[in-house]
């Protein structure tokens, strides 16, 4: 995962706005990545401000930290699911062809 938290005056660091401020991360990965990322940050940071404009951004920091962070675990209980429900196709699929191999004589 890419190294965020880091603000520096290196020629290649990118620059970024979240929620009016500018950031300037060094480039650990993709920058079209790191930029996507910030972009989700400060989508998501300006509707949690547009709820409340009297928030200081601390706050709305946080709160936008815990949409995304409940999205994420969302995501990850629907991956779940599905690896579960893969998994136990797949087992259905190998008895089946066991049995169908068995009587076939192979």
């Amino acid at each position: 995962m890419p190294d965020f938290s880091a603000e520096s005056e290196r020629e290649d660091a990118i620059r970024v706005t979240i929620l009016g401020k500018e950031y300037r991360l060094l480039p650990t990965g993709d920058p079209d990545y790191m930029r996507h990322v910030a972009e989700l940050v400060d989508r998501k940071m300006t509707e949690v401000q547009r709820r409340d404009r009297s928030q200081p951004p601390s706050n709305v920091a946080v709160l936008a930290a815990l949409q995304l962070a409940h999205e994420l675990l969302e995501l990850q209980k629907q991956q779940d699911h599905i690896l579960q429900s893969v998994e136990g196709k797949a087992k259905q699929l190998e008895i089946a062809l066991e049995q169908k191999l068995h009587e076939l004589g192979v």
